[in-house]
């Protein structure tokens, strides 16, 4: 119980630290260090020249839906995915919340985050059975993700770099756990993965074509013993119908 409680606030405090981290960068960001070098149009939201601006009123006049009561018509703008990316769309329900600036993807991104730091997490008790190396190997992580140059200037790819990397990371985690015959692929669990794989598709639909390609190729590997793998072989199976729905 000691042990689990240890693992539990340490995994807390990395959580709220790193957050707080990329949060202070992405206000130093947004309103005092862009604002400083730039003399774009929009540099006083934060935004450098290019689609930055384009893209955040395509989210503010799908906020402006939700603000003015239009819930029927923001229902049809989002359903549509023909138009508008849908990390904008996700976007705008943040700028109905939270305000319709840019710097408001600052809570979009941090839930992201969350999710990422969570994964990671799983991923070093996967690998490493001694606390100090998987404790090492989540700081090393949570390092390079809150670095990582798609994050720090965020609103370049509106959620969508964050989106993809945690969709990695997640589908990361059933993977191993899969081949360390650790998991089992419930009807919640096939639902969410399912859900995930689609709105990933809707947005990076070559990342879909590859994270099918490596289940496809660890399934034919694994099934050349299906006596031996039989377990490894059913969950492969479950996870590659993830991608057909």
């Amino acid at each position: 119980m000691n042990i689990t409680s240890n693992k539990n606030y340490y995994l807390i405090t990395v959580i709220i630290i790193t957050i707080l981290i990329y949060s202070l960068m992405q206000f130093l960001l947004f309103s005092k260090i862009i604002p400083f070098i730039s003399n774009g149009e929009l540099s006083h939201l934060g935004l450098l020249e290019g689609d930055s601006g384009l893209l955040h009123n395509y989210a503010t006049v799908l906020s402006n839906h939700l603000k003015y009561g239009y819930y029927s018509s923001f229902y049809l703008k989002f359903i549509d995915f023909t138009s508008i990316p849908l990390n904008i769309k996700i976007l705008s329900i943040f700028y109905f919340l939270f305000g319709q600036k840019p710097i408001t993807i600052i809570f979009l991104n941090s839930i992201y985050l969350f999710i990422s730091i969570i994964c990671i997490h799983k991923l070093s008790l996967l690998f490493f059975s001694k606390i100090a190396y998987s404790r090492f190997f989540l700081i090393i992580m949570t390092s390079v993700l809150l670095f990582f140059p798609s994050l720090i200037f965020s609103f370049n790819s509106n959620g969508k770099e964050a989106f993809t990397i945690t969709s990695f990371l997640i589908y990361i985690v059933f993977y191993i756990s899969i081949l360390d015959k650790k998991f089992k692929f419930n009807v919640f669990n096939f639902i969410g993965f399912t859900i995930i794989v689609f709105l990933l598709h809707l947005m990076r639909p070559h990342f879909t074509y590859i994270l099918f390609s490596i289940t496809s190729i660890s399934l034919l590997f694994y099934i050349t013993n299906f006596s031996k793998n039989k377990i490894i072989i059913i969950n492969l199976i479950k996870l590659s119908f993830s991608f057909f729905f």
